[in-house]
């Protein structure tokens, strides 16, 4: 019987031909239930590369232990990516595209934007960007802006609650000191 395995897994292709099997799966997990899946479909995997062939216990135990390396594989490499990331983020240096502004550009563009001086439009023709950058730019500075104003209500409403106790204080002082 042939069945589709693009309907069982996403798998690689390569020129007509399946790629290695440990790109077969991402997991055990997984390669257990494309297992599976072969066998409800009355069907047998057969590796030609690593001549693995599920019709035989041996072929079914190589297959796991195939994927379980693959699995090992995958995790040692996420496991070295991410000290690699931390070790560059240790050193200072930071992943992604470098801004097509920089710090006093964005300020300038901010200004000229929020003031009226110049249009979102206008803003990114004159700094030769799109003007989603702008748009980008200004909003981000509306945000820290908005932040900050945030941050010193709380501030404000704390010391206006302590206003109110103190005069709470004084007006129990003064009702005191009429009743004696």
């Amino acid at each position: 019987m042939t069945i589709n395995l693009y309907q069982i897994s996403r798998l690689e292709c390569l020129n007509g031909n399946l790629r290695p099997l440990m790109y077969l799966s991402r997991s055990l997990k997984d390669l257990l239930l494309v297992l599976e899946k072969i066998d409800q479909a009355d069907a047998h995997f057969q590796s030609l590369t690593e001549s693995i062939d599920t019709t035989t216990s041996a072929g079914r135990m190589m297959m796991h232990m195939v994927g379980s390396f693959a699995e090992f594989e995958r995790s040692l490499l996420r496991e070295r990516t991410r000290a690699g990331l931390d070790e560059a983020r240790s050193a200072g240096r930071v992943g992604g595209r470098r801004p097509k502004l920089t710090q006093a550009q964005q300020q300038e563009v901010t200004s000229l934007v929020i003031s009226g001086q110049k249009s979102a439009a206008d803003a990114a023709r004159l700094f030769r960007v799109h003007p989603a950058t702008v748009s980008r730019v200004v909003a981000k500075h509306r945000s820290e802006q908005l932040k900050k104003a945030t941050a010193l209500k709380p501030s404000i409403k704390k010391q206006s609650v302590a206003k109110k106790v103190s005069s709470k204080k004084r007006i129990s002082k003064k009702k005191s000191a009429k009743s004696v």
